[in-house]
Formats: structure tokens, C-alpha cells, sequence
């Protein structure tokens, strides 16, 4: 985890953790001091030993070179040794920072040496192997430096020099035999790679005990006693009692503790609680290790002991193990649950494999959804902006200046952290990497089955997390819009989301939960029940399952457009969905459309009677005319985002999925779409030559993130249909042809173009090949050199048939000039190489968990482990970490960094170095040495323009930085922290199923936090 210290003072800086670094910022050879082993943040520290860091030299052999055994020394410790190291302070050498390739490849040393050690005491600083009891490292040969005298009565010795390999960080200790002001002058030397002699000489500080004043000179004495802390007076905690139930009672009994603080024991409190029904207390004398509670409501009850002597009273004891009274509902009112966390069962008898949708709290452990009801009181409530604006519209939920209930994106006290959770062990070991699992919300009910008591709506917080308020972007589900819809995710993830309601009462969300176990399609429902507000007892609601059974799954619901015209619909903002329903033997397929604000139920049209608006994004060079919806800037309008579902066609209806095919594309470019989870897409048809024409759409279910794109500027006639074989009509299909029309370099739409689909033509219009010769752009018929704006004077008119082969369409493969981009060649790095992408990125774009910066190390054997290293490297206040990855098939490991905490953006501000080391095979290994496997990028302001590019160039109109550039990330990213105490594991895997780390840099106050992260998604293209 990488945490980031207060920021500087104006007098000295001091902290409990220092390292002494050889480095290269900014390509100048340095000694520093650091807070971390890793990195360079807080150059130039000074180390505080408190006035209780003191131990006695250890009896044994191997710590004879510290001096005479017994002796009082303040000295340092390290947390991988030392279990209260945690209180303790921590210095070391460092060169972790330093490459092999930064140095010469006959000196690969980095020689470090002292001098000019100003003490009030003696002083050493040693490499500490770590001890077999636990306590005091043991003095190492790596380095060692001292000023004492040994256990021999040989005196130690501070002049040596000691060599050491790059990219170490070693554990290491100091030790001080008098409190007061120590300096000492520290030099590193090394030959660089262009066999340059370099040399860093810097003069270090520590200040050892309270008393001595952080400025103090070199060498002050302050004469504090070194004390071991002596026992406290009080007794110890007892160890965790034992409760057992006793009819409608509990009884408590437990043991003396072993020490009773040098007082006899006078007495026992003993509390029994259950969070929900309250806490019960009683007091026993001294002889007595045992109590009885009676009566007791029916719950979940813990019990502990305090110990009471004259001195005073211990520490609580822990928790004994929970019991239950009677047939309680446990109500969740507080902590860290994930409420959707599916597992995988296996049948004793069979072996077999089964899918369960299950909850996990931090405190409670396993849940079953009868088992509990969440809770959440008007600690949650929230006024909604009096006037909503495109940055802050909660029209999905609300009306302005009304009061909702918002169980939050991020905790906070005394309310249920709800999130999602595909962690456990069984679904990582039992399914793929980047396997998808469908989350589906089919229904909102009341208790009971009757309807709801408000308005519901499930959001991903993206516009929130892109810097601006609460927009309807990262809507899952609402039901103001219509129910059911769906959102992906895969195996590996952990996701929170804002759960809005408008009025209190008992809310019942039917969840389902899809995906493929051992080559077969299982899914799992079970009802949530969400208590709101505080006009119900949660005490008194029975779980919304044994209530009630779970509601139908309906189709989505739609209203008939409300200003039918002649012209046709044109689809070029808002949120549109490609909807297919089966009813009496007969498939169709829809467009639903809802407009930006997401407010109402959506709009249909005969996808016939629609037209594509395309457009190129910022700087990509597809057309785009469905984007996915991770990609959430805030101009709600300025592109579509378009999905497909199929829940109109339950999975009970059909034998296997509903094939969708491409059946031929009339217009001057390729189609192309693809589907996303978290952020990496994966393209599913593709035209172009080599591409796949067909692909699969799961009944009963829906792809929320798609982007769909055209390759040229152009008008496009794109025949498409829908297959599926039924259980009882056989099988059934439609057929659709699509309208797309994108304006571009060449191709400008007249006002007749938007008046006409293809469905209205008896072949491809005329009008792309006819009016881009009339413009001033130049004459494509005359120029067959292959500019995009050639391609519409194809001869469509005289060859109606559509036959791809025999479009302009086809011109390309044989010129390959004519396309703006090249396919990828199967080629790979014949040796590692590391990409970061983008170099330079804005603050906004690095908040974005959905873009960030992407680092990718190719030409690694598959399989091969890979750190990322991630150092600040302008004196931000941010402390380094590591990232692990793993090469995929194809060679190529993957981390992507972002920040999560907008209130603290400026915290991220500046540049980070990147390291990225294989651990691998000598032969792999040995060529990542040769290459430089490091790099940097920059997070620069807003407006601040990327290599001298306008401010608004450097970005896509979503939001991205390169061509769609294939992101991992948290959705829900625990809130911007750390998982508040969650155990379950975080792992998964990446693009192009890559391993993909994910980072948050996530700024609190003055400090920023950085959380590692692996994750699972789809392969990308």
C-alpha cells in the first residue's frame, strides 16, 4: 500500500521510516534519504527514533558484533521480522530505484561508504538478517558500519566500503547507545551505462529520543536513561470467553488471566451484545468466571471480559464465538458487506458444480440472503441540488430539492457499505479469467410482493469519479427508466455503487446472477431486502425471500415515440439499446432510446426507421455510433452510447443463444463492434477482411458497454439478422438493415440524407458517391489513389445486390493505403519492451478509474511474473509501490494507475517513474536487462497541453486519451479506499487476458494512498 506523509513543514522533516537511496531523478546521480524503500518521496527526511525504541543486545552468537549482551541500545526494527515493528522505527539502504541498465555493464555495483560520524554515542547501521526468535535482526554482511566495540572487545569498524547490486532493498537496522542528534556523511559511487564515474556525498540525520529538538546541532547529548517500557500495573486481557445458550438466556464463563498486573484481581465486567438488539452488562467479583444473561431477545450475541484490579481495569478480552437465541434475522446496519458475492458449491456425491448468490460481511463472515436484512437509517439521506445542470442531474432518481435516501458509492459511519464481490476462492479457482458474469437486477417489489414505496436506482458513480456530480452516466438500472437490466463484470472484482431510493420503507431487489459453469449456462436469483429510513423496525422484517416468491421477469417496458414524424429517428445522443423480444413464435428486434437524463421509460422505433449518426471521437479514427458507457465524460449529448439485450427472449424459451450475423455492409468501410467489461473490449463482429461476422447473444440477458463504429466517413447500409431456435415454434429469425451515415473527410451528409434509410431505397443510396465529387474536398472520381473520400463513387446503382465483394468495400485489401489504419501484425517483440500510454495525462483523465495511464510489457514468455514499479518522482507527497502482472499468451503483462479522489487532485500532480522487472527464465531475464524496462509519465493540470498540443486536443470526446485504448480498473473501488477491513483476497487477471494490475492512487487530506489491485476481464483485440 503506498501512503503519502503530511506535507513538508517549514522546519525540518522527520519520520519514523527512512532509507538511504542511491538514485537517479531526473538523470542526476543522487544520495537521498526517503521515506520508503521504493521510491523517493520526501527526499530528504530525517529519522526520529522515539525515547521508547529501546532494547536489550540479544544473548545470542550472532549478535555478539552489536557489543556486550544485556546492554540497553535505541534501536530500529523492520515489520517483516519484527511483529511490533508497526511502533517502531525503520531505516535501511536502498538502491531499488537504480537499473542495471542505468549502470555499466563492467561495473554493475553501487559502492556505498561513511564518514565523518558526528555521535553523542556509539552508532551502527548493518544489513539485519531476519532473526529466528523474532526480536533484533541479526547483523549481516551486506553492509555494516560501527562505532562500538563488540562482544570480543574488538572494536567495530566504520571505514570499510561495502558494494551493492541494483534494484535492492534489503532489510536493515540501526542501533544507538546514547540519546541526541547523530550524523553521519553518506556516499554513493557507481559508473553509468555510458561508463561515466559518478559520486553523491550526502550528510544524514537522526535524531534519537524526544528530548533532542529536530534542529538540533550534530552530536548534541541529551542524556535521556534507556528503559525498557516496564509491565503495566493492570492485569492482562483474559483470553476470549466461552457463551453458550441456555434456553431464551446466554451463559458466560472464562479464564483468570496469567498476569494480573502484580495486584490481585477484584473483579469481572462481562457484556453480552448483539449490534441490533443491544448490549447487556454484568459485574462479578473477584473469584467468580462466570455469568448468566436470561430472558434475552432473540439475536446474535458475543460476549467479553474485562479484568478489574486496585490498579485499574484491562483490556477488553476478544470476542467470544457468536451464538444465536432463538431464529434471529441478523440486520446489517454497519461495516463492509458485499451483498452480491456469488460462490460456487460442490455436491459431495457428484462433484458437481453450482452456482449460489450469497453476501459477505466483514464481521459476520457467509450469508445467505434469507439470512439478513440490510439496514440503512436516515444517517444516509441526502437533498438533492435545487436546479440540476448537466454536471449534477439526478433526474433519474429524483425531482431538485428533494430529499432521497443514498446508501453511498463510499462509506461512511454507521450505515452498510453495500458492494460486489467475485472474489472467493471457488469462482476464481472454477472459472476463466476474464469469463463474464452477468449481474442482473429483474425487479424492484415492497415487502410482500406489492410495489415498491419509491422510486429505485442502482449507479456505478462513474460521471461522480470523472469530476463531476451525479449525471445518470454510470446508471446500472433504475426504475423511472424500466427494469430488468444488466451489468458485467468477471471473476477477481470488487465493485461498490450508490443504491438510491426515494421514500423509507422495505425495498426487495431481484438479483440474478449468470455465468457459464463447466460449459453450462447456471444462474442464480435470489430478493435483497434494503430497510430504509426509519418508519420500519428492520428488527421486525422478515428477509423479502421468505415473504414472498420472486417476481416475474418482464420485458423491458417502452412508450411509443413522442413526436412521430415522417422523417426517420436520427440516433446521435442519449442512450439507445438494441432490444430483442421472442413472443408467439416471432423475433424482432428494437431500438429503445432515452435521452441523456435517463428520467422516463425509453422510447421505441423499428430499427429500420432509424439513422446512425457517426462521428470520430476525439482522436480516434473509427466512426463511432455506439459508445460504451465506461467511457463517461460529461457531455451527455455529444455522442450516443448504445447496448444490446435480449431480455425479451427468455433463456426457458430457447435451446442455446440467438446468433447475430452480419450479413453484408453496402457503404465505403468496415463495421466494427465490440463489447466491453470493466473497460477492455473485446471485439465480437468485425468486417473487415478476416474478421468475424457472427457472434452469440446470451437470452434473456444484456451487454451494457458496446461500442459500435464504421471505418470511413460515408452512408452504410448494414443488413443484419438474428437467429435462435425455439423450444416450441423451431427455429425463428428477423432481419434488420441499419442505417449508418458518417460525416468526414470526403463525406458531407445533405439535408436529403437523413430523410431516407436504406430500408426505404431499393439499393445503396447514390448520394455518398455523388455529392463528395460537387464538394471543394476534391474529385475521388478522378483520383483512385485510395483517400477514404474516393470510396463512396463505388457503383452501387449498378449492382444492387449488396455483394460485399463487389463493393467499393472491398478496395482496400488490395490497397492498403486506402485504410487510415493497418491491422496489428501477428508479430510479436522479439524482446521485452515497456509502453506507457499515455506519457502525459490531465488530472481529470487520471481521476477516470476508466482511462488512467496503461503500462504494458511485451515479448515475455507466457506466464512470466512481472513487477511494475511505480515511484513519484517530483516531490509529490505520494510513496511508491509495486504492481505484480503476468504475461498472457501472447507475451504481454499489464498494469493500469489512476487516481480516485478528486477532492485531492492536486496531491497527484507531477511526474512518476516506471520500472518494470521480469522474473523469468535466464534467457528472458537476460534480455530485459539489455533493454531499458523503464520509463515515465506525467500528470499534468487541466488545460495544460500534451507535447505542446492544444489543451483540447490531446483527448477523445469520451473521455480517452488514445484510440479507445483498452482500460482495467475498480469500478467502485471500495469507495476510494482501501476495503475498510475487507479479507476477501484481490486478484484476476487482464487485456487481452494479460495480467492486469489495477492501481488507485487515492488522496485523503494531505496524503495519497495507492491500493494494488489484479483484476479479471475479457480478451481484448
Amino acid at each position: 500500500m503506498l501512503t503519502a506523509a503530511p506535507a513538508a513543514a517549514d522546519t525540518v522533516q522527520e519520520g519514523p521510516s527512512v532509507y538511504y537511496h542511491a538514485a537517479l531523478p531526473s538523470g542526476e546521480w543522487q544520495v537521498t534519504s526517503a521515506r520508503s524503500a521504493n521510491g523517493l518521496s520526501n527526499r530528504g527526511i530525517q529519522l526520529r527514533v522515539g525515547s521508547q525504541d529501546v532494547d536489550a543486545i540479544p544473548e545470542s552468537e550472532e549478535h555478539a558484533w552489536l557489543g556486550p549482551a544485556g546492554e540497553l541500545r535505541w534501536r530500529t526494527s523492520n515489520y517483516e521480522y519484527d511483529p511490533d515493528a508497526a511502533d517502531r522505527t525503520i531505516t535501511s539502504i536502498s538502491t531499488r530505484t537504480v537499473r542495471s541498465n542505468h549502470l555499466s555493464e563492467e561495473n554493475q555495483n553501487i559502492r556505498f561508504s561513511l564518514s565523518n560520524i558526528t555521535a553523542p554515542g556509539t552508532f551502527a547501521l548493518y544489513e539485519a538478517v531476519p532473526p529466528a526468535d523474532g526480536t533484533a535482526g541479526e547483523p549481516g554482511e551486506l553492509f555494516r558500519w560501527g562505532t562500538g566495540t563488540q562482544r570480543d572487545g574488538s572494536p567495530q569498524t566504520s571505514e570499510q566500503s561495502h558494494d551493492l547490486e541494483p534494484r535492492l532493498r534489503p532489510l536493515g537496522e540501526a542501533s544507538f547507545g546514547a540519546s541526541g542528534m547523530y550524523c553521519f556523511d553518506l556516499t554513493a559511487e557507481a559508473t553509468l551505462a555510458d561508463d561515466t564515474p559518478v559520486t553523491d556525498t550526502e550528510t544524514m540525520r537522526i535524531a534519537v529520543g524526544d528530548e533532542v529538538a529536530a534542529d538540533a546541532a550534530c552530536g548534541t547529548a541529551t542524556n535521556e536513561t534507556p528503559k525498557i517500557p516496564e509491565a503495566p500495573d493492570t492485569p492482562d486481557a483474559p483470553a476470549a470467553p466461552a457463551a453458550t445458550v441456555e434456553g431464551d438466556g446466554v451463559a458466560v464463563s472464562w479464564e483468570a488471566p496469567d498476569n494480573d498486573g502484580g495486584s490481585p484481581i477484584t473483579g469481572y465486567s462481562v457484556t453480552l451484545s448483539d449490534q441490533n438488539r443491544g448490549t447487556f452488562t454484568e459485574e462479578v467479583d473477584g473469584e467468580t468466571k462466570h455469568a448468566a444473561f436470561e430472558d434475552v431477545p432473540a439475536g446474535h450475541y458475543r460476549a467479553r471480559v474485562i479484568a478489574k484490579n486496585d490498579n485499574g481495569e484491562s483490556e477488553p478480552s476478544p470476542w467470544s464465538e457468536e451464538v444465536a437465541v432463538g431464529e434471529p434475522i441478523r440486520v446489517i446496519d454497519d461495516g463492509h458487506i458485499d451483498a452480491i458475492a456469488p460462490q460456487l458449491d460442490t455436491d459431495e456425491a457428484t462433484g458437481e458444480l453450482s452456482l449460489a448468490l450469497r453476501a459477505h460481511h466483514d464481521s459476520f463472515d457467509w450469508l445467505d440472503w434469507d439470512q439478513f436484512v440490510l439496514y440503512s437509517d436516515n444517517v444516509i439521506q441526502k437533498t438533492l441540488p435545487e436546479e440540476f445542470t448537466p454536471d449534477s442531474d439526478w433526474s433519474f432518481i429524483g425531482e431538485p430539492g428533494q430529499t432521497i435516501w443514498e446508501s453511498p458509492y463510499g462509506r461512511i459511519p454507521s450505515a452498510p457499505w453495500v458492494g460486489l464481490s467475485t472474489e472467493d476462492t471457488s469462482i476464481r479457482e472454477n472459472l476463466d479469467r476474464g469469463q463474464r458474469i452477468d449481474v442482473r437486477i429483474e425487479g424492484v417489489t415492497g415487502h410482500g410482493g406489492g410495489p415498491a414505496p419509491g422510486e429505485f436506482a442502482l449507479d456505478n458513480v462513474r460521471s461522480a469519479r470523472s469530476g463531476s456530480d451525479r449525471n445518470g452516466v454510470g446508471l446500472i438500472g433504475a426504475t423511472k427508466e424500466g427494469l430488468p437490466s444488466a451489468y458485467q463484470t468477471s471473476p477477481g472484482n470488487h465493485e461498490h455503487y450508490s443504491w438510491d431510493f426515494t421514500q423509507p420503507g422495505v425495498y426487495c431487489l431481484a438479483v440474478a446472477i449468470e455465468t457459464e459453469v463447466n460449459g453450462e449456462r447456471q444462474t442464480a436469483r435470489e430478493q435483497l431486502t434494503h430497510v430504509v429510513g426509519e418508519t420500519v423496525d428492520p428488527a421486525t422484517v422478515t428477509p423479502c425471500g421468505t415473504k414472498a416468491e420472486y417476481p416475474e421477469v418482464g420485458t423491458p417496458q417502452s412508450v411509443d415515440p413522442q413526436s412521430p414524424g415522417e422523417d426517420p429517428f436520427a440516433f446521435e445522443g442519449g442512450f439507445g439499446n438494441v432490444a430483442l423480444e421472442l413472443e408467439d413464435g416471432t423475433l424482432t428486434s428494437t431500438l429503445l432510446h432515452n435521452d441523456s437524463y435517463r428520467n422516463t421509460l425509453p422510447e421505441h422505433h423499428s430499427l429500420e426507421d432509424v439513422v446512425f449518426r457517426a462521428e470520430q471521437l476525439g482522436n480516434e479514427e473509427d466512426y463511432v455510433f455506439g459508445r460504451p458507457s465506461f467511457l463517461s465524460d460529461l457531455d451527455r449529448d455529444s455522442a450516443p452510447y448504445l447496448s444490446w439485450s435480449a431480455f425479451g427472449a427468455a433463456k426457458d424459451q430457447l435451446d442455446g443463444d440467438i446468433a447475430w450475423t452480419v450479413d453484408g455492409v453496402r457503404g465505403p468501410g468496415e463495421l466494427q463492434v465490440a463489447e466491453s467489461m470493466k473497460g477492455v473490449r473485446e471485439t465480437v463482429l468485425d468486417t473487415s477482411e478476416g474478421g468475424d461476422t457472427q457472434t452469440s447473444i446470451w437470452p434473456g440477458a444484456e451487454m451494457l458497454d458496446t461500442r459500435w463504429a464504421v471505418t470511413h466517413p460515408g452512408k452504410y447500409c448494414i443488413d443484419m439478422s438474428w437467429t435462435a431456435r425455439t423450444k416450441d415454434h423451431g427455429e425463428v429469425s428477423t432481419s434488420q438493415t441499419i442505417t449508418v451515415v458518417a460525416d468526414g473527410e470526403g463525406f458531407e451528409h445533405d439535408a436529403e440524407t437523413l430523410t431516407r434509410t436504406c430500408a426505404d431505397e431499393d439499393g445503396p443510396s447514390e448520394e455518398p458517391s455523388e455529392e463528395p465529387s460537387e464538394e471543394p474536398t476534391g474529385e475521388p472520381s478522378e483520383d483512385p489513389s485510395g483517400d477514404p473520400s474516393e470510396e463512396p463513387t463505388g457503383e452501387p446503382s449498378e449492382d444492387p445486390s449488396g455483394d460485399p465483394s463487389e463493393e467499393p468495400t472491398g478496395e482496400p485489401s488490395e490497397d492498403p493505403s486506402d485504410r487510415p489504419s493497418e491491422e496489428p501484425s501477428d508479430d510479436a517483440p522479439a524482446e521485452p519492451a515497456l509502453s506507457i500510454s499515455p506519457e502525459e495525462i490531465g488530472i481529470t483523465e487520471f481521476l477516470d478509474q476508466e482511462q488512467g495511464v496503461t503500462l504494458s510489457v511485451s515479448g515475455l514468455e507466457p506466464g512470466s511474473p512481472v513487477e511494475f514499479d511505480i515511484a513519484p518522482a517530483s516531490d509529490q507527497e505520494v510513496e511508491p509501490s509495486t504492481l505484480p502482472g503476468e504475461a498472457n499468451e501472447d507475451g504481454i503483462a499489464s498494469a493500469v494507475v489512476y487516481g480516485i479522489s478528486a477532492a485531492d487532485a492536486e496531491n497527484y500532480l507531477g511526474e512518476y517513474t516506471v520500472d518494470a522487472t521480469i522474473d523469468d527464465t535466464e534467457g528472458t531475464a537476460a534480455q530485459a536487462a539489455a533493454n531499458d524496462l523503464s520509463g515515465s509519465f506525467t500528470v499534468v493540470a487541466d488545460g495544460v497541453a500534451p507535447d505542446g498540443d492544444a489543451p483540447d486536443g490531446g483527448g477523445d470526446d469520451d473521455g480517452s486519451t488514445d484510440d479507445d485504448q483498452d482500460r482495467g480498473g475498480d469500478s467502485g473501488h471500495d469507495g476510494g479506499n482501501d476495503d475498510g477491513g475487507d479479507s476477501l483476497p484481490r486478484t484476476g487477471t487482464e487485456t487481452t487476458c494479460a495480467a492486469i494490475a489495477a492501481g488507485l492512487l487515492l488522496a485523503v487530506g494531505t496524503s495519497a494512498v495507492l491500493l494494488a489491485r489484479r483484476k479479471v476481464s475479457a480478451a481484448g483485440e
